[in-house]
């Protein structure tokens, strides 16, 4: 809500703050104690529609100069976790979090967003064996949110949303059984409910069967409602405007197989028949359910190891089948049409995902203190985002000229582990190698409304040096 106002400070301030990820952590007897704090942001180049892309490309009467655009973020978390044996057959779970997430985003001397929440959260889980056959897990989770303080450092900027100092609760219980029927034969039964201060309760039930004939084969029958809630502040419009929840029913078959010792194998196939997606309206102006996606899709995947090796091997498949839009009057100018084209006769894919991603992970032991370890995606291609530009383009009057960005994306990550001691570790990382072949391999698509863009991650090193007290 509201126009952007100016920046008071300096849009050069954050550049010279480098960017920070601290970690640490406790682990004594029944409690675990760990924090984290992560800091970065980047200068970009801001989506500009039809008027530019820089250095070449479409032009316009208004160019928005590049160099003052950047985005920021911090964030902080705390956990405190312990576990407690309340009998033989009966343990307590219980845990209390903090999270601060801060963000800033400036294009030249205007912020566009600047927001912070504080969220506590506490939560408490109980599990007990009834006996041989049948087990219990309860749980309660309440989660106190804080939104519009100041910011605690860069990012600076006050909160835009325009509610100023506001707070909100979640009530949420949850809880499953399990019944083993019999040694070929089990089910389990759960659900979840979160009361949120802005909407009614959200009920997500869960079951599952599974069937073992034997010692090499699994069969699994899963079936799920989830029902998540809007976004906070547009819940903190809810209490004047309605606001619905996104649903998704979903069923999926799952098949698992012990080949032998070395060897597991497995395959699944999934429907979500029913999800009422959650996306920005212009109309709306904000975050609503925008219309039904009908989607399927397929995975297999093996794990073959041995004593010094291990590689696991997956692809996934994933379709759309019908995308039904909450307002069939619905223009390409409302980008909540860009989860697909396919309401307009363009193709009959997702935009943002790819059909086809591949997924391997290796590691090797070379000796008692030499270990290595690699890892591979690949995005076989967006043919959903080039119908989306093609029906833009087609709408708008403008050619296509990025055509790069339906291409694959393949991301390169190895490693190798040196063990000097039980205490003492080293590790060298190198992320995104692939990039030193050709930048475009490390691509990552992101919306300019649907006119194709991306940028080119760089490929980088990491080295660590890890030290345990025992």
């Amino acid at each position: 809500p509201g126009f952007p106002r100016p920046c008071v400070n300096d849009a050069e301030a954050h550049r010279d703050l480098p960017p920070v990820k601290l970690y640490g952590e406790i682990i004594r007897g029944n409690w675990n104690v760990w924090a984290r704090y992560t800091r970065g942001g980047k200068q970009y180049i801001w989506p500009t529609s039809t008027l530019i892309r820089s250095p070449y490309g479409w032009t316009g009467s208004w160019i928005l100069p590049y160099e003052d655009c950047t985005y920021g973020y911090q964030q902080a978390t705390g956990f405190i976790g312990h576990n407690m044996e309340l009998g033989e057959n009966t343990n307590l779970d219980t845990s209390f979090s903090y999270d601060m997430f801060d963000f800033e985003n400036r294009v030249q001397t205007w912020i566009i967003s600047a927001y912070r929440e504080d969220k506590y959260i506490g939560k408490a889980v109980i599990r007990h064996n009834i006996n041989k056959q049948h087990k219990i897990a309860a749980g309660t989770e309440i989660l106190h949110g804080e939104y519009g303080f100041d910011s605690p450092g860069w990012p600076h900027q006050d909160d835009t949303l325009g509610y100023g100092r506001w707070s909100t609760n979640m009530y949420s219980g949850f809880g499953e059984h399990q019944w083993t029927i019999n040694e070929k034969w089990t089910t389990f039964l759960g659900a979840r409910v979160d009361d949120h201060t802005y909407t009614e309760a959200l009920f997500s039930p869960r079951a599952a069967i599974i069937h073992t004939p034997n010692d090499k084969d699994t069969y699994k029958l899963i079936w799920a409602r989830s029902v998540r809630a809007n976004y906070e502040e547009e819940l903190k419009k809810a209490s004047i405007h309605d606001s619905k929840p996104e649903k998704l029913d979903s069923i999926e078959f799952r098949y698992e197989r012990q080949q032998n010792k070395n060897l597991q194998l497995a395959a699944s196939v999934f429907s979500h028949y029913n999800l009422e997606l959650i996306g920005w309206s212009n109309a709306a102006n904000g975050q609503t359910v925008v219309g039904t996606i009908k989607q399927w899709g397929l995975e297999v995947e093996a794990l073959y190891h041995t004593e010094n090796t291990e590689i696991a091997v997956s692809h996934g498949y994933t379709k759309l089948r019908e995308f039904e839009l909450a307002d069939p009057n619905m223009v390409i100018s409302d980008p909540t049409i860009q989860f697909s084209a396919e309401p307009y006769g363009y193709g009959d894919d997702l935009q943002r995902w790819a059909n086809h991603i591949t997924k391997i992970t290796a590691k090797h032991k070379l000796n008692e203190k030499w270990s290595a370890n690699g890892s591979v995606r690949v995005y076989w291609g967006f043919p959903g985002l080039k119908d989306y530009a093609r029906y833009n383009a087609n709408r708008s009057g403008y050619p296509l000229r990025w055509e790069r960005a339906y291409r694959a994306s393949c991301y390169l990550n190895m490693g190798l582990k040196y063990q000097h001691s039980n205490r003492l570790t080293f590790q060298v990382n190198g992320y995104n190698l692939l990039g030193i072949i050709d930048m475009d391999l490390n691509k990552r698509n992101y919306g300019g409304e649907g006119y194709a863009d991306f940028r080119s991650h760089a490929a980088a090193v990491g080295i660590y040096a890890i030290f345990r007290t025992k």
